[in-house]
């Protein structure tokens, strides 16, 4: 073998030992094609599954922060609502209350079952949707003040118009026995009379008798007849008297009738009854007649102004007036407890309104998470994708380009620069 041909076949040897380690084998080629279509399918799957948890992530976390807001906030914001028209309804009936005349006007409003069981009941699921705040333990204590002022002025209420009915009860005995007193007092007078037209007369048959003269001039007759007339006028006074009890429009009214007019008229009555029993102490019938009017005039004057009877008509006004200032107090205590109740609802309506706007703020924070972690799982999802489309896409150009160099003649294989060839 000459030296040509020696120098020849080692160029050929190391050409192609070369061509063997720049270019890998078929085989090889095709391998990376498979490795690089799993990895872009197991990128996909994992997308996929990545997706799904997000979504099922984002399913869980809203629905439970909406099952949260609807537990908390919206059924306390029901129960705030209950809450609030349940005082106004008891307010309403209240106003009703106060507004009637007569104790058969309360009997409509008597039974309040149903406003205070609906009171308590949505009072204790607003008081237990904020359990350990100061307003919901407050909260119970408040609706047990304003149902205890409205019972309580409920009550005063009708002790009041069972004071007025027995009032104008005791007005009408009152006004019977005065007319009884006056009519007996008519009676004596019309006898006193009749005594001085028999003087007259005798008078008359003898002019000149002078102790006639005298006794129909300065007699007792006279006297007696002045004396009934004279209990006639201050009986139908102290009738005015009792009558402005009943429209007297304060105590102090009431106590003035009582020291300045009718004591001072009672006392007056009294020394003419006196008077005029001394005066018929003679006459039997005459004397009988007054001490029968002085029982019946001490008797009206007891159920008048006897302050010790509870059923005297002083006392009665007195007590009528006792029940409205105290309702008026009551009335003023169930505003008190109505405030206390209204600031702690208000001040569990501002948290419930707080606990609303966090649930908002909660889900908008879910919301723009799933958003990012969606975008950042696309964007990875597609650069892994394009990566493995690049690997495909240079495994397959490879391949291309070793099967085009073996079915060359002479085996070769193009460079680029002392590279295999890539485009």
């Amino acid at each position: 073998m000459t030296n040509s041909e020696i120098t020849e076949a080692s160029t050929s040897d190391r050409t192609r030992s070369s061509n063997d380690l720049t270019q890998p084998s078929s085989g090889s080629g095709q391998g990376g094609i498979e490795r690089n279509l799993r990895l872009l399918a197991q990128t996909g799957l994992a997308m996929f599954l990545a997706l799904g948890a997000t979504l099922f992530f984002v399913q869980f976390m809203l629905g439970r922060q909406i099952r949260n807001m609807e537990r908390d906030a919206l059924q306390r914001e029901r129960a705030l609502d209950a809450v609030q028209g349940s005082v106004g309804s008891l307010f309403r009936r209240q106003a009703q209350i106060l507004s009637t005349t007569a104790g058969e006007q309360l009997q409509p409003l008597a039974d309040r079952h149903e406003l205070e069981a609906e009171l308590r009941k949505t009072s204790a699921q607003l008081a237990a949707g904020g359990s350990g705040s100061k307003e919901a333990t407050a909260l119970k204590g408040d609706v047990d003040r304003v149902l205890r002022a409205d019972q309580d002025l409920f009550d005063s209420i009708q002790r009041r118009h069972q004071l007025q009915a027995t009032f104008e009860k005791q007005l009408a005995d009152v006004t019977t026995q005065l007319r009884s007193t006056i009519e007996q007092t008519n009676g004596i007078l019309g006898y006193a009379h009749l005594d001085f037209i028999r003087e007259l007369r005798r008078l008359d048959r003898s002019p000149g008798n002078s102790s006639l003269v005298r006794d129909v001039v300065l007699g007792d007759r006279r006297a007696q007849q002045e004396l009934a007339s004279d209990l006639v006028n201050t009986i139908l006074t102290l009738g005015v008297l009792v009558g402005k009890i009943g429209l007297a429009p304060t105590t102090d009214a009431v106590n003035s009738i009582m020291a300045n007019e009718i004591a001072q008229n009672i006392t007056a009555t009294r020394d003419k009854l006196e008077q005029l029993a001394a005066l018929v102490a003679g006459a039997p019938e005459m004397s009988t007649r007054t001490e029968k009017l002085r029982k019946t005039y001490d008797a009206t004057i007891e159920n008048i102004a006897t302050e010790a009877k509870d059923a005297s008509m002083v006392s009665l006004r007195r007590a009528w007036f006792a029940q409205q200032k105290r309702a008026e107090s009551l009335r003023h205590s169930s505003l008190e407890a109505a405030h206390d109740l209204t600031v702690n609802v208000t001040a569990i309506q501002k948290a419930v309104l707080a606990e609303g706007e966090g649930a908002m703020r909660r889900a908008n924070g879910t919301i723009w998470l799933t958003r990012t972690l969606s975008v950042l799982l696309l964007v990875g999802g597609l650069g892994i994708c394009l990566f493995a489309a690049r690997r495909i896409r240079i495994s397959s150009l490879l391949h291309c380009h070793r099967t085009t160099a073996r079915r060359s003649p002479d085996g070769a294989v193009a460079r680029t620069s002392g590279r295999p060839y890539m485009s």
